[in-house]
């Protein structure tokens, strides 16, 4: 039964899992080599609060 339900990245038009992963990769792999320094997520400074 599972056979005729759709997957629903095909019905989406997205590549199989296994193509997305590969695509995930080169991106990275990609990102990796323009070397944009520093990678860590943004932190914001909050000064303290002033009392």
């Amino acid at each position: 039964m599972s056979d005729s339900v759709p997957d629903p990245a095909a019905r989406a038009g997205l590549p199989p899992f296994a193509d997305l992963a590969r695509h995930i990769q080169d991106v990275v792999s990609v990102l990796r080599e323009l070397d944009l320094g520093d990678t860590e997520p943004y932190r914001a400074e909050v000064p303290d609060a002033a009392v």
